[in-house]
C-alpha cells in the first residue's frame, strides 16, 4: 500500500529483454580481444615509488608470510586486504617475490583483469536493458581510465569495478552478491567509503522486510571480511592495518596530491601547501570536509527521492535508470572538494558516469570528465614525454571542467529524478 493514500501502488512492466544474446556473445568476444592484446602489450614501468612498494611489500610477504606485510618495522604495507592477497597470489605463480622485471607487468594484468569484468558486467547490463552490449567497450576501453591500469600500474580498477559491480547486482535484486561486492570493494581501497551511505541507503529498500536475505547478506560479508583478515589476527598487523584505516586523514597534509580540483582555481600551487594551513580563518583541510558534505548532501536529497519513488512503485529494479548518475557525481565531488586528494581518485567516478552515458545514449559529460582525467593523469606521470605547456595541460583547465561537470550532473540528477516514472516500450521486434 501507498504510505501516504493508502492507494496499491502501480505495478510497472520490466524493462523488455533482447530475444537473441547474439550481441552480448560479440561484446564478450571483442573485450576478450582487447584485453588481451593489452594484457601481453603493456609498457614497461609506470610510477615508481608504486612499484617499489609492491616489490618491498611481495618480499615480506614471501619470506615472513603475509601477516608481516602489515606487522614489519620498516617497509610495512599501507594498502587494505584485497591487494596484499593480491600479492600472495603473484608471488605463488612466480613462485617467489615481484622483482623489478615482473612486478609493473603482473599488477597491471591483474587491473586488466578488473577493467575486462567490468567491461563484461556492463554488456550484460546494457542486453539486459536492450542496448547494444558492444557499447559496454566504449566504458572499458577508455583511454583514462585504462591509463590507470595500463601505464600507471596502478589497482583503481578494482575497487572501480567492485563499486560498479555491487550497483548492478543491487539492480537485479540480488542484495547478498551486491553487499559482498561492495565490501570487497572498501577492502580494497578505502576511497569507496565516499559511496557507503548511497548504496546502504539502497540496500535497506531492496532486501526490505526479508530477514531470511539479511540474514544470508550479514553472513556473506562477515564470513568475507574474516576471510581476508584471517592471515593479519595477530596483535602487531591489526595494529598496523588499523592505523592505515584511522589514519588516512593527514598521512600526506598537501592540499592537493596533484589532484587538479578545484584548490587549483584558489591557489597557485596547492601541492606545495599543507592543509592545516589557514584559508578564511579556519584550515584548509576543515574546508575541503565542509565543501564535501555539502556537496553529498546536494546529492543524496535526490537519490533518497528516488529510491523511495522507486520503492513506492516496487520498481526498484530500476536503480540503474539514474543510480549511476548519482553514484558518479558524488564521486566526482569526491574528487573535487576536499584537500589531500590523488590525481587517481577520479576513476570511480568515470566509470559510473561513462556507464550512465552508454545507458541513455548521452555521452558529452563522460567525454569532458574522460579528458580531464586523461589530462591530469598525464600531466603527473608525463609519460609521452611532451612539452606540458599552455592551455590544455593548464591544472586550471582541468579543475574548471571537473566542476563543470559536478554542477552539471547535480542538475541532471534534480531533473531526472523529479521527473515521473515512465514505463518501457513495448519490447522492440526481432530484425
Amino acid at each position: 500500500m501507498h504510505p501516504e493514500t493508502g492507494n496499491p501502488p502501480p505495478v510497472l512492466a520490466k524493462p523488455a529483454r533482447p530475444r537473441a544474446d547474439a550481441s552480448l556473445g560479440q561484446a564478450a568476444a571483442l573485450l576478450a580481444v582487447v584485453f588481451g592484446w593489452l594484457a601481453f602489450t603493456a609498457p614497461a614501468g609506470g610510477f615508481e615509488a608504486d612499484i617499489d612498494h609492491w616489490i618491498r611489500w611481495s618480499y615480506r610477504i614471501d619470506q615472513f608470510g603475509m601477516s608481516n606485510a602489515y606487522g614489519g618495522l620498516t617497509g610495512k604495507a599501507n594498502y587494505l586486504p584485497m591487494f596484499i592477497w593480491v600479492l600472495a597470489g603473484l608471488n605463488r605463480i612466480v613462485r617467489g617475490a615481484l622483482t623489478q622485471d615482473n612486478a609493473a607487468q603482473f599488477v597491471k594484468i591483474v587491473a586488466l583483469m578488473f577493467d575486462f569484468a567490468l567491461g563484461l558486467a556492463v554488456a550484460r547490463l546494457l542486453s539486459a536493458r536492450g542496448r547494444n552490449p558492444c557499447l559496454a567497450l566504449l566504458v572499458a576501453v577508455n583511454p583514462a581510465t585504462l591509463y590507470d591500469s595500463w601505464v600507471w600500474g596502478q589497482i583503481d580498477a578494482m575497487h572501480t569495478a567492485l563499486v560498479a559491480g555491487s550497483w548492478i547486482a543491487l539492480t537485479a535484486n540480488r542484495a547478498p552478491l551486491a553487499a559482498l561486492l561492495f565490501l570487497l570493494a572498501l577492502n580494497t581501497k578505502l576511497q569507496s567509503v565516499i559511496f557507503v551511505p548511497f548504496f546502504v541507503f539502497a540496500l535497506v529498500h531492496v532486501i526490505g522486510g526479508r530477514w531470511k536475505t539479511w540474514a544470508i547478506t550479514v553472513a556473506a560479508c562477515c564470513g568475507a571480511q574474516l576471510a581476508l583478515l584471517a592471515p593479519f589476527l595477530n596483535g602487531r598487523a591489526l595494529r598496523a592495518l588499523s592505523e592505515n584505516v584511522t589514519g588516512i586523514v593527514g598521512y600526506f597534509n598537501g592540499v592537493s596530491l596533484n589532484a587538479y580540483n578545484l584548490w587549483y582555481l584558489l591557489a597557485d600551487d596547492p601541492s606545495q601547501l599543507k592543509d592545516t594551513e589557514t584559508f578564511l580563518h579556519s584550515t584548509y583541510r576543515h574546508w575541503g570536509m565542509v565543501l564535501l558534505a555539502v556537496a553529498l548532501a546536494t546529492i543524496a536529497l535526490p537519490f533518497a527521492r528516488y529510491v523511495r519513488r522507486l520503492w513506492r512503485s516496487h520498481a526498484l529494479d530500476r536503480l540503474d535508470e539514474n543510480g549511476f548518475l548519482l553514484l558518479g557525481v558524488a564521486g566526482v565531488a569526491f574528487f573535487a572538494f576536499p584537500t589531500e586528494v590523488h590525481e587517481r581518485f577520479l576513476q570511480p567516478a568515470v566509470a559510473l558516469i561513462g556507464i550512465d552515458a552508454v545507458l541513455h545514449g548521452r555521452y558529452l559529460a563522460y567525454a569532458v570528465l574522460s579528458s580531464a582525467y586523461l589530462l591530469n593523469l598525464e600531466n603527473v606521470l608525463r609519460w609521452r614525454g611532451l612539452e606540458y605547456q599552455g592551455l590544455l595541460f593548464d591544472p586550471r583547465l582541468v579543475a574548471a571542467s571537473v566542476l563543470a561537470i559536478f554542477v552539471y550532473g547535480t542538475w541532471q540528477a534534480y531533473q531526472r529524478t523529479r521527473a515521473p516514472l515512465v514505463e518501457p516500450g513495448p519490447e522492440p521486434e526481432p530484425t
